[in-house]
Formats: C-alpha cells, structure tokens, sequence
C-alpha cells in the first residue's frame, strides 16, 4: 500500500513540472518605489512575475521600469485582495505606444514618452488563486506588443483611497528550481502581507508539534534523535497541510468554487499523506531504522520540498534524519544513552 501512495506521488510530481496548468507567477519584493527615480526594476519582463505591494494613501503611486526589444509582448495586470471601494488604474509609459491621455498631477512621466492609461473595470465577484490560495479581484490589464525599443513604465495609483494589490507582470510561467523550493517562505510573506496575523500561520505547525510530541513520547516512547527529526519534518508537513486548509477556506469564502481547487488539494494532501507516512514509520520501526528506512526517508524528504510541506525546514531534517546513524538520546529498556547504531 505504501508503495502504491509513493508511485502516485512521483507520478503528481511529474505532472506538476510538466504542466503549464499548475504553473503561476514567481513572486518578488518590493522595495521603496515611489517616484520614477526609485522605480523596481522588474529583469526578464517576458517571465511571469507577481509583485505584491500596497498605496498608503490616494497620493500616492508605485513604478515599475522594464526594457523591451521592439516587437516583444508586454503584459501588465493588477489583482486586489480588497473588497472595498478601492481600484488601483494602471498607466503604461513609453516609446511608440501611438497614446496621450491625460493623468493626475502628481504622477511623474519622463521626457519624450508616450501614456496610456488604464481605467479599472473591477469585478463585482472574487477569482480563486489556487497556488496561495487566495481570492481577489481583476482590475486594470494591458497585453500587447510593443513598437519601439526602450525603457518603458509601469505605474499604479488610485485617486480615491490606498490598499492593497498584487501587479501581474510577464506571460511566460516558469520556476527555476531555487525559486519552485523558496516558494513555501514566500507563501508566508504573502500571508502577512495579506493581513492574516503571525498567529493564525504559526498555529497549526505548534498545533502538530506540540501534540505530536506528546503522544509520540508517552504513547510509543520514541527515543531515537533520528526519529525525533523525521517526526520533526512530519509534523511539520501536517501543519502545512492544514494552514493550506486554513488558507483555502478563507479565500473560498469570497470565490466561488472552482475545478482550481484541485490543484490546491494536491498541495494539501501530498504534505498530509508524506506526514502521516513518516509518522507511521516511526511507530512501527520503533526507532529501529534499516536502510531502506533511510532511503524512504529521504524520498519523503525531497518530495516535501518538491510539494513546499514543512517550510523548507521540515524536508531539510528529515533529510538529515536519513543519512546519519542511528543516535539514541535514551534507551529505557537497556539504560544505556548516547547508543549509536549503524
């Protein structure tokens, strides 16, 4: 039966990377770029980028400054989370775009460049992000390609209020590999950017370690430091799982449901099932781990990064778990402490 979960899992993992279905924006920082001279470089504008940022008051803009070879695409979209009054516009700033709308006076445009603006045209119902998951709601777009060589500008502002809102830049959706494994640390910075509280992201994960621990100690007297660290990982796993849970009921709260959710549940019951898997290895093995054991381990460690269970943290010490002897910190039956085992 295990074998049977395990080739599902590396079956998913091969969809996952050969699927533009399942592939989204890579998210990036944002910094202070509130004027045309701080404007964030967005490099290789043709991959698909999501910036998350926010205007803090009506006053203000954000601008983004990319190069274009003639005849490249330039795709520009803006999401909000807020579900408010607020709709950011979107201005398009430079050569050969053939426009010359008028824009509010504290926007700042360089010499000898061509403006479109962008009205919103917010929907009245939230779309389902399926990767963070989140809800939000579609603003201003442009997608074209452009006529002339040059520095062009992305700027976002609202006359109204300030809020919240995720710029959507770059058609090509791809991961490099560092950037597919940062993507669970990146997840909680959205979270916290979203407004969920450091609480409600860290409570699951204390949640399973604290109860984990528990029983794993007074129920079946795990002493090893080795299954302490796949234990570690596992649980970690399941607190993913249930923040995904957490995050996805929340957004669906606002979206109606969608066939995206699937890829969501992947993303849940892959860290679920690897946690409960780990776990119940430990307590069948009884500390006693052979090195097919370790090898499992392993598996189980590198498919929780593939599938961003236990924050990078949890895959990394089951991975250390699995390549080091057999250490006890206790052995109650024999007494002894420090016992190693190859």
């Amino acid at each position: 039966m295990k074998r049977i979960y395990l080739c599902v899992i590396l079956i998913l993992t091969i969809l996952i990377f050969n699927s533009n279905v399942v592939l989204g924006h890579v998210p990036l920082d944002t910094k202070k770029n509130t004027s045309l001279d701080t404007a964030m470089h967005i490099h290789d504008p043709q991959k698909s980028w999501a910036i998350y940022d926010d205007l803090h008051s009506k006053n203000e803009a954000k601008y983004y400054e990319l190069h274009l070879e003639k005849g490249d695409r330039l795709y520009a979209s803006i999401l909000t989370p807020e579900d408010g009054p607020f709709a950011p516009k979107l201005i398009i700033m430079g050569p050969g775009l053939g426009t010359n709308d008028s824009y509010p006076d504290h926007i700042e445009v360089p010499e000898g460049v061509d403006i479109l603006v962008i009205e919103e045209d917010k929907e009245e119902e939230a779309e389902y992000e399926p990767f963070t998951p989140a809800s939000n709601y579609a603003l201003a777009s442009f997608d074209n390609k452009v006529n002339a060589t040059g520095t062009y500008y992305i700027v976002v502002f609202d006359e109204l209020s300030g809020g919240k809102f995720t710029l959507a830049v770059g058609y090509q959706e791809s991961f490099t590999l560092f950037e597919w494994l940062k993507v669970p640390v990146d997840l909680i910075g959205i979270y916290l950017w979203s407004g969920h509280g450091p609480l409600l992201i860290i409570a699951p994960f204390l949640f399973w370690i604290i109860a984990g621990y528990f029983v794993l100690y007074w129920r079946y007297r795990v002493y090893s430091i080795n299954s302490w660290l796949a234990a570690t990982g596992g649980l970690l796993y399941l607190g993913t799982a249930t923040l995904i849970s957490i995050e996805m009921a929340i957004a669906l709260n606002r979206a109606p449901l969608t066939a995206l959710v699937v890829v969501t549940l992947i993303f849940i019951l892959i860290p679920a099932i690897l946690g409960i898997m780990i776990l119940l290895k430990i307590i069948v093995k009884k500390d006693e781990f052979e090195r097919k054991d370790k090898v499992v381990l392993a598996i189980y460690g590198v498919l929780g990064l593939v599938f961003w269970g236990g924050v990078i943290f949890g895959p990394i010490v089951i991975l250390i778990a699995s390549v080091f002897p057999v250490y006890f910190i206790f052995k109650k039956e024999n007494g002894k402490k420090d016992e190693k085992i190859d």
